[in-house]
C-alpha cells in the first residue's frame, strides 16, 4: 500500500501560528508518522523535521506511558487530530488534506459518493438536529434555525449588539441584558427555555458568555473552508504579528465580485464599509487591528449562511485574490 502524504495545521488559535506550513508522512508499512514544518529563511525555502518517524500514540491518554493505542491508517483523514508527543515537544495538529489520489485508493467511492477529494465529506460543524437531544441542546438548535432563517445579519447584529453592551470587556454581560438583545433582536422564548439557555451560559461571575453562545449557534468552519480564511488572513497579515491592519484590509478588498454587488444592491464602496463595521468597537479595532480570532470569527458567521464549500471559497478567493 502507498504511503500516505499530508498537510497538517496547528490546533491553535494564535495569529501567528496561522503563518505556520507543515506536511507530513503516514508510512502504510509500519504505521509510522513523520511531520515536516516548511520555512522561508532568507528567500530560501528550509524543510525542518518537528516530528520524526516513529509510531506514535494515540487518544485522550497520550501521555501516559501506559497507554497501548497507536495511530493507524484510518485516523488519517482531513479534520482529524493527531496529538503527538515527541522527546522535547507536545504537539496537536489538524489535518487539513490529504493527497486526493491517495485518498481514493484508501476510501474507494461507488456511483453515489463524491468523486473528488474537494467533495469529500467536510459538511459544516454545528448542531445537528437529532431526536433525543438534551433541553438546552434542543433550545440552542432551535435559537441556531431562527437565526440562520433570519440570515447573517442577525448573528453578527446580536454580537455587535452585546459588545457594545460588554463594557468590561471580559466578553460577558447580566442575564438581564443578554435576554433583552434576544428580544430586540425577535428571537422570542418561552420562559423555560429563557431560564435553560442563560443558566447554561451563565460563567462563575454570573455573567453570560456570550461569545460561547453565538460560537454554539453559528458552528465552526470545517477545514477546507477555515483554510480558505487562513489564506486571507495570511496575505494582510504581512509582518507576521497576528494581526492585521485595518488600512490592509481596505488595500486588499475586493467588492466587484460581491453577490450585493453584481445584483446592483449595493455598490463597492458601500460593501467595504459594511465589511468593517463588523469588526467596530472590538479590542483590537480601536487601535486599527483586526485579530485573526476576529477575522475568522466573523466568516464561520458567513459561513454559517453558506452551504456550498466551492462556493464560500470562491466568494474568499475574490474578495482577497488567494490562490
Amino acid at each position: 500500500m502507498k504511503d500516505i502524504p499530508f498537510e497538517v495545521r496547528l490546533d491553535s488559535e494564535e495569529g501567528k501560528d496561522q503563518h505556520r506550513k507543515f506536511k507530513g508522512t503516514y508510512f502504510t508499512s509500519d504505521n509510522t508518522i513523520a511531520i515536516y514544518e516548511i520555512k522561508e529563511v532568507s528567500k530560501r525555502i528550509v524543510v525542518q523535521i518537528v516530528v520524526e518517524r516513529k509510531t506514535y500514540k494515540k487518544g485522550e491518554d497520550i501521555w501516559n506511558a501506559d497507554c497501548a493505542y497507536y495511530y493507524q491508517l484510518e485516523d488519517i483523514g482531513v479534520g482529524k487530530k493527531l496529538k503527538l508527543k515527541t522527546h522535547e515537544n507536545r504537539f496537536s495538529f489538524v489535518i487539513t488534506k490529504v493527497d486526493p489520489i491517495v485518498y481514493d485508493y484508501i476510501y474507494p467511492h461507488t456511483s453515489d459518493e463524491p468523486t473528488t477529494f474537494e467533495e469529500y465529506p467536510t459538511a459544516r460543524e454545528g448542531i445537528p438536529y437529532t431526536p433525543g437531544l438534551s433541553p438546552v441542546d434542543s433550545v440552542n438548535e432551535s435559537i441556531r434555525n431562527k437565526v440562520l432563517h433570519s440570515g447573517i445579519e442577525t448573528i453578527l447584529n446580536l454580537g455587535k449588539h452585546w459588545r457594545e453592551l460588554d463594557k468590561s470587556g471580559r466578553g460577558e454581560i447580566s442575564p438581564m441584558e443578554f435576554r433583552k438583545v434576544l428580544l430586540h433582536h425577535r428571537i422570542i422564548l418561552t420562559e423555560e427555555e429563557t431560564s435553560l439557555i442563560t443558566s447554561y451560559y451563565t460563567n462563575e461571575r454570573g455573567g453570560i458568555d456570550f461569545e460561547q453562545f453565538l460560537f454554539t449557534i453559528r458552528g465552526k468552519m470545517n477545514e477546507v473552508r477555515r483554510e480558505c480564511v487562513r489564506k486571507a488572513f495570511v496575505k494582510l497579515d504581512s509582518d507576521h504579528d497576528g494581526c492585521i491592519e485595518v488600512k490592509d484590509i481596505q488595500k486588499f478588498y475586493s467588492a466587484d465580485r460581491h453577490p450585493e454587488v453584481l445584483s446592483g444592491e449595493s455598490t463597492e464602496e458601500i460593501a467595504l464599509k459594511k465589511f468593517l463595521q463588523n469588526f467596530e468597537g472590538k479590542h483590537n479595532a480601536k487601535s486599527g487591528l483586526v485579530s485573526w480570532q476576529e477575522f475568522s470569527s466573523y466568516y464561520s458567521t458567513f459561513s454559517a449562511s453558506i452551504d456550498s464549500d466551492d462556493y464560500f471559497c470562491s466568494l474568499l478567493r475574490n474578495t482577497w485574490k488567494t490562490d
